[in-house]
């Protein structure tokens, strides 16, 4: 069998490529990310791959903003109270707005979880630039994999952000937050978004929830929530789009 690798320098090498994004999360809170400019011939590259090609870029769909991470960097705002302190756990971090925010918000560490290794680097240099580089602690982490959760205290605060993309996906993230969730310790604060609105994602995070050993039942209901004019790009569409989101 034919095997391509495809080498990918990191961000470092890529500089010229990559792009700030400032986000306002509410007035006298923004935040930037750093995006690729052009994911992609990187994205076309990764899918090729899924039909036999090898790729060292293990779902490179991170590397641009998402609205499932918009909304839960303005959650963690509005509730700043449960953020402030806590040890905080992000779960397919991708670009991390959602972890830059926790750590602005004055969390005590966040730990910021991916398959891509790309992507985790965007996020280092956006926290360096940020001055939030030393509260958060970046850890390749595949969620469908046999991984345990990073080592260290419990966390106070568990986020996961538009990472239910696919039934297995969602399974395999259900599984992460269920073992911070049912831990020894005090149950954390489990933020979930989604703006993908796949049928059999959000039954396959619940039932993973349920399956845990320490399972009990969890309050959850899933509400919607509309960003209204939300600017971003996308994975293939290159330019800003500004449309209203749910």
């Amino acid at each position: 069998m034919l095997v391509q690798v495809v080498l990918v320098p990191l961000v470092s090498a890529l500089a010229p490529g990559v792009r700030p994004r400032l986000v306002q999360i509410e007035p006298g809170l923004d935040i930037t990310v750093h995006e690729l400019a052009k994911p992609g011939p990187l994205v076309q590259s990764y899918i090729a791959g899924k039909t036999g090609v090898a790729h060292p870029i293990a779902d490179p769909f991170g590397c641009v903003l998402w609205p499932g991470g918009h909304l839960a960097a303005k959650l963690l705002s509005r509730h700043r109270d449960r953020v402030r302190g806590q040890r905080v756990l992000c779960l397919g971090v991708g670009t991390g707005l959602e972890a830059l925010t926790a750590a602005k918000l004055g969390a005590r560490e966040v730990v910021a979880c991916d398959s891509s290794p790309l992507v985790l680097s965007l996020l280092r240099d956006a926290a360096e630039a940020s001055g939030t580089g030393a509260a958060i602690c970046t850890q390749q982490l595949d969620l469908c994999g046999g991984e345990g959760l990073p080592d260290g205290a419990a966390f106070g605060v568990v986020v996961a952000a538009d990472v239910f993309y696919n039934a297995g996906l969602a399974f395999g993230t259900g599984i992460k937050a269920a073992d911070a969730f049912f831990g020894p310790e005090r149950p954390p604060w489990l933020v979930c978004t989604d703006s993908q609105y796949f049928d059999d994602t959000w039954p396959a995070f619940l039932s993973a929830l349920s399956s845990h050993p320490r399972a009990a039942p969890l309050p959850i209901e899933p509400r919607v929530a509309v960003l209204p004019q939300l600017t971003g790009s996308g994975i293939l569409a290159e330019d800003d789009v500004t449309a209203d989101h749910r």
